[in-house]
């Protein structure tokens, strides 16, 4: 493998993963398979945390999808408010009610039919309810435990060669840091 033509790499990973490889530290499967963790997230972006969990083993689509019409609920609780207080026209609020989408994701229901952004939609149920994160939702109803929740956020930041390289457990930190040292790569 030519690390040199993977152009989405720096030219730091190239010399930690061609030193690495080199002496064995990691096997060219090992690294194939962080090219394609990265590939997807440069791609795709970072992994959501749901899709995390459930890959994990930590919980079921099932507990997701309760999840989303937890807040979906609420969402249509605050889309029936916005109505009543002239935020929507009572046209636009039948507009989304009537969106089969609206079901099991009204703020899609709203972008999808050109009435509010979801960034608008998000910034309005900030200033007006305390809406739980998933990993929050996920504790709070015991579902994961907290170290579950730290480990799945831990994954998610994870997108550069030497984070992987220590969360996957294949390099410690301080070999790294010996390398860059060794390197001159500060």
């Amino acid at each position: 493998m030519d690390i040199d033509k993977i152009e989405y790499l720096s030219e730091r990973e190239r010399r930690i993963a061609r030193a690495l490889l080199d002496d064995g530290s990691i096997s060219l499967p090992e690294f194939r398979e962080f090219l394609l963790r990265r590939e997807r997230t440069d791609k795709n972006g970072k992994a959501h945390l749901g899709d995390i969990l459930i890959k994990e083993g930590h919980i079921t689509q099932q507990t997701l999808d309760e999840f989303f019409q937890d807040n979906n609920r609420l969402y249509l609780a605050l889309l029936d408010k916005m109505r009543e207080g002239g935020y929507i026209s009572p046209a636009q609020y039948a507009i989304v009610i009537k969106d089969e989408v609206s079901k099991t994701n009204v703020v899609s229901a709203l972008e999808k039919n050109n009435i509010m952004t979801r960034a608008n939609f998000v910034r309005l149920c900030a200033n007006r309810m305390n809406l739980f994160k998933l990993g929050e939702w996920l504790v709070m109803r015991k579902k994961i435990e907290p170290k579950v929740l730290e480990r799945a956020l831990e994954e998610q930041r994870v997108n550069n060669l030497e984070d992987y390289l220590v969360h996957k457990g294949l390099v410690k930190k301080e070999r790294i840091s010996e390398l860059v040292e060794i390197m001159g790569l500060h």
